[in-house]
C-alpha cells in the first residue's frame, strides 16, 4: 500500500509485469485447477488456501483483495503487460480492467538453447530409445506427474521418460521406465536434455505463459502440450501439438506420429518458430518501445 500510495501521489508512469494472477485475486496465483471466479467480483471463502502462497489456518482472501483493489486501481498512469494473451484475457474480467494492457511474451536466450545432439541419451544410455522429456521447477499437483505415471504404464518397452525438477520423495516413486532428476541450476545440461528429447511434454494444466515449452522447441523439439490456459498459445501445428487435459490416449498417438515421422520432421520448425517470436533480444526491444511511449 506504501508504495502504490507514493506512486498514486506522484503519478509517475508505471509498467507493471504479471506472471501470474496473484495481483487481481485475494489469495491465488492460479486458480483454474479449483475452478474458481469468484475474484471477478469479489474473493472470500477461498477454496485453494493449501497452495502457494500457503495460508492454512485463516482466509484472509476477502480482506487482501479488498486491499489490493483499492491499493492498486489507485493509479493514474498504470500500465500493465501479460506474458500471454491468455492473462491479458482474465486481467480485462477483473478489477485491473479500466487499465491499458499490452502482451508482450517472455523471451529465451537462443544462443543458450539450441540443438547440441544426443548428448543426454548416450549420457543415460538411451541412443535406442524414444525419449520423452518434462521439466518443472516444482511437481505439484498442477504440473502433472500424475499423468506422466499413468503415461509411463501404456508405453512400449523402447520409450523412455525423463523428468526434471523433482524431489527426492516422487523420484523414489516412479516406475522404471520413468528416469526422475532434481531441479538442476546446470543450464548446459539442460540444453542437452531438450536437444536429446524426441517430445517435450508439458502437462501441466495452468501456465501463463510456458517457458519451458517454448525452451524445447529452441532446441529443436517438439513440443506437446494441454489445451488450457495459456498452455496453447505457444505451440502451433508446425511445432508441436495439443491434445485434451489428461487424455493419455491422444498422448499415445502423439507419440505414435513422431515415431512415424522423425523428431526431424519438426526441428526446423521448432526452432525457426522461437527465433522469429520468442527472442529475448526482441522482448526487450518491446518493453523499450512501451517505456518511450509512455514516457
Amino acid at each position: 500500500p506504501l508504495l502504490f500510495g507514493f506512486l498514486s501521489e506522484t503519478n509517475i508512469p508505471v509498467v507493471w509485469t504479471l506472471h501470474d494472477c496473484w495481483s487481481y485475486t485475494g489469495h491465488c496465483v492460479h486458480y483454474t485447477n479449483v475452478n474458481c471466479s469468484k475474484w471477478k467480483r469479489g474473493c472470500y471463502n477461498c477454496p485453494n488456501l493449501q497452495d502457494y502462497p500457503g495460508a492454512l489456518l485463516c482466509d484472509h482472501s476477502k480482506k487482501n483483495y479488498q486491499i489490493k483493489k483499492k491499493s492498486f486501481t489507485s493509479l493514474k498512469n498504470l500500465t500493465i503487460v501479460t506474458v500471454s494473451q491468455w492473462l491479458a484475457n482474465e486481467v480485462k474480467q477483473s478489477f485491473l480492467c479500466n487499465y491499458p494492457i499490452r502482451v508482450i511474451h517472455n523471451g529465451v536466450d537462443i544462443n543458450v538453447f539450441r540443438p547440441v545432439g544426443d548428448k543426454a541419451k548416450l549420457k543415460y544410455n538411451m541412443e535406442n530409445h524414444f525419449l520423452i522429456l518434462g521439466v518443472a521447477t516444482v511437481w505439484n499437483v498442477r504440473k502433472g506427474l500424475s499423468d506422466f505415471i499413468k503415461l509411463a504404464e501404456n508405453l512400449s518397452s523402447d520409450d523412455r521418460v525423463i523428468l526434471v525438477g523433482l524431489s527426492q520423495k516422487q523420484i523414489s516413486q516412479l516406475p522404471p521406465n520413468i528416469i526422475g532428476l532434481q531441479k538442476t541450476e546446470n543450464v548446459e545440461e539442460l540444453v542437452n536434455l531438450y536437444s536429446s528429447a524426441d517430445l517435450f511434454m508439458n502437462f501441466s494444466v495452468e501456465e501463463t505463459f510456458g517457458l519451458t515449452t517454448v525452451e524445447s522447441m529452441a532446441c529443436g523439439t517438439p513440443a506437446l502440450v494441454y489445451n488450457s490456459t495459456a498452455c496453447p498459445e505457444i505451440v502451433t501445428e508446425e511445432t508441436g501439438f495439443i491434445i485434451e487435459p489428461h487424455s493419455i490416449d491422444e498422448a499415445l498417438n502423439v507419440i505414435k506420429h513422431i515415431k512415424s515421422v522423425g523428431k526431424q520432421y519438426y526441428a526446423d520448425n521448432c526452432r525457426s518458430y522461437v527465433l522469429k517470436k520468442f527472442r529475448k533480444e526482441d522482448k526487450y526491444k518491446e518493453y523499450v518501445a512501451l517505456y518511450q511511449e509512455l514516457l
